[in-house]
C-alpha cells in the first residue's frame, strides 16, 4: 500500500512540475562547510588527500560511502574514499546520492545537466547518464529545485575536483527515505550500469548524532557491521527501527544493493571517526565512516602522468591581455571581464603567478602553486590578488596603473620525485609538503 501511494505522488509531481534543465548550480555553504577562497580550499582538501592512508583494494570499486558534515570536522574521513578513487582513472562519472535536509519532497530529484560550481571552479553534470537514469528511473524527477540549500551532496564536490579533476557527476537527491524509493533507485541504477566499468557511485551520509563517543562507537560498530557485510536490506531495516543509526540510511542501502547486484563481492571499510576528534568534544560527537563496495579480480591501473603544458606565443598574448584588463577592471572599480576561452590549455586547471613591476621595481606577485582554476581564471584572479593582496605592498592606485609591467609565469603540472638528484637547478621549481604544511 505504501508503494501504492508512493508511485501517485510522484506521477502527480511528474505532471504538476515544469522540470529545469540547462541551470548551474552556485556552491551554497562555502564560507560555512568548507573555505570560500579557492587557494585554502584546495589547500586544504590536498592536505587532507595527501595525510589519508594510502589503502588499495584487491579489484575494481563500485561504491563508495563518504560523509558530510563540514569539511575540518568529517574531511579526514572522507579523504580515504577519494584517495581510493585516484587509483582509477578509468572512472570518469560519479553518481552522487544525498537526501533531503531541510526541503520536503517525495521521490526523487536528479540533476540533468549543466554543471555544479565551487570555489575551485565548475565540475559538469553528465547530461547523458543523468537521462538514461530518468528513462530507467520515472521516480527521478529532472529538477534544479530541490538542491538549493542541501549540503549532503554539495560537501562531496571539492574532493572530487581535486582527486579527479575530470570527473563529471549525476547528483540524486532523495526526499523523504522511503521503501519504495531504494527499490526503484536501485532497479534503475543496475539497469544502467550493467556491463560498465567507468562509473562510480558515492553515498552520502553521517553516522550517529549527538551521543558520547562511547555510545557513538557502539551504535556505529552495529552500523558498520551491515555496511561490512553488504547487507544494504539488513541496513535498512535496522535503520527503520533506530537500532542501525545513520541519516543517509536509504542512500547507502541503495549502493550497497546495486553495488552487490553489477558483481561486487568485497568491502572494506576504510576510516572510522567523529567530530570529537577536532572539536574536542567527545560528549556530543558525529559519527564519521568511509568505505568501498567492490568486485575483487581487477588490479587497479596505474596512473598516468599528466603531459606537459605547453604555452603557444598567442596564448602568451592572450593571458597578459587578461592579466592587464582584470587589473585595469579591479583598479577602477568596473566589472571583471568575463573570457569565452576555448578547449584547450588556457581552459584546462593551470597554475601560474602573475608579477608586476613599476620601473623594474617589484610591486606586487601572487600564485597558484597547484592547478585549481582553469588557467585564464587563475591569471586573472592572481593578477587581481597581486594588485590589491599582496601584503608587502598598498593596493595598486589609478596613478600607477598606467605605469605597471606584467610578467606571467605558467608552471606544468606537479610531479612526485624520489630522488633529488632528478631537479635540475634553474629549471625545476620544488613543492615541500609536511602535513599542513607547504613551501
Amino acid at each position: 500500500m505504501k508503494i501504492s501511494k508512493l508511485i501517485f505522488v510522484i506521477i502527480l509531481l511528474a505532471f504538476c512540475q515544469t522540470p529545469a534543465y540547462s541551470a548551474d548550480r552556485p556552491p551554497s555553504y562555502a564560507g560555512q562547510f568548507y573555505p570560500a577562497d579557492s587557494l585554502e580550499l584546495y589547500t586544504m582538501v590536498d592536505s587532507m588527500l595527501a595525510q589519508a592512508e594510502d589503502i588499495r583494494i584487491e579489484g575494481h570499486p563500485l561504491a563508495l560511502i563518504s560523509p558530510h558534515a563540514g569539511l575540518v570536522y568529517s574531511g579526514p574521513t572522507a579523504a580515504c574514499s577519494y584517495k581510493l578513487l585516484t587509483h582509477y582513472p578509468e572512472i570518469k562519472t560519479a553518481i552522487i546520492i544525498g537526501f533531503k535536509h531541510r526541503v520536503d519532497y517525495q521521490g526523487m530529484a536528479i540533476w540533468p545537466q549543466g554543471s555544479w560550481e565551487t570555489p575551485l571552479g565548475k565540475i559538469e553534470v553528465d547530461a547523458e547518464l543523468a537521462k538514461e537514469l530518468q528513462i530507467a528511473c520515472r521516480a527521478c524527477l529532472p529538477t534544479t529545485k530541490y538542491f538549493g540549500g542541501e549540503h549532503s551532496l554539495e560537501v562531496q564536490i571539492p574532493f572530487l575536483q581535486v582527486a579527479c579533476p575530470d570527473i563529471k557527476i549525476v547528483p540524486i537527491q532523495i526526499g523523504y527515505q522511503e521503501d519504495g524509493v531504494i527499490d526503484y533507485l536501485v532497479d534503475a541504477l543496475n539497469s544502467v550500469l550493467t556491463g560498465r566499468d567507468d562509473v562510480i557511485m558515492i553515498a552520502s551520509t553521517d553516522m550517529s548524532h549527538y551521543k558520547t563517543r562511547t555510545e557513538c562507537r557502539k551504535l556505529d560498530e552495529y552500523t558498520a557491521s551491515f555496511i561490512q557485510k553488504m547487507d544494504g536490506s539488513g541496513l535498512w531495516k535496522a535503520a527503520r527501527s533506530d537500532q542501525a543509526q545513520l541519516c543517509g540510511a536509504a542512500p547507502v542501502a541503495v549502493v550497497l544493493q546495486t553495488a552487490k547486484k553489477l558483481g561486487a563481492d568485497q568491502v572494506k571499510i576504510l576510516k572510522q571517526s567523529d567530530s570529537g576528534y577536532f572539536s574536542g568534544d567527545t560528549q556530543q560527537v558525529v559519527g564519521y565512516l568511509s568505505a568501498v563496495a567492490y568486485k575483487s579480480g581487477d588490479n587497479p591501473q596505474p596512473k598516468t602522468e599528466a603531459p606537459q603544458q605547453y604555452i603557444s606565443e598567442d596564448q602568451r598574448k592572450l593571458l597578459l591581455t587578461i592579466a592587464r584588463e582584470s587589473i585595469r577592471a579591479h583598479v577602477y572599480g568596473e566589472e571583471v571581464p568575463q573570457y569565452h576561452i576555448p578547449s584547450g590549455v588556457l581552459s584546462d586547471r593551470g597554475a601560474a603567478f602573475v608579477t608586476i613591476t613599476i620601473d623594474g621595481r617589484l610591486r606586487g606577485c601572487i600564485g597558484y602553486t597547484e592547478a585549481i582554476l582553469p588557467l585564464y581564471e587563475t591569471v586573472s584572479t592572481c593578477a587581481i590578488k597581486a594588485a590589491s593582496e599582496d601584503p608587502r605592498f598598498p593596493p595598486l592606485t589609478k596613478s600607477e596603473y598606467g605605469k605597471i609591467k606584467l610578467e606571467i609565469s605558467v608552471l606544468t603540472p606537479l610531479q612526485k620525485i624520489d630522488n633529488p638528484a632528478t631537479v635540475e637547478v634553474g629549471k625545476h621549481g620544488l613543492m615541500i609538503k609536511k602535513g599542513y604544511y607547504r613551501g
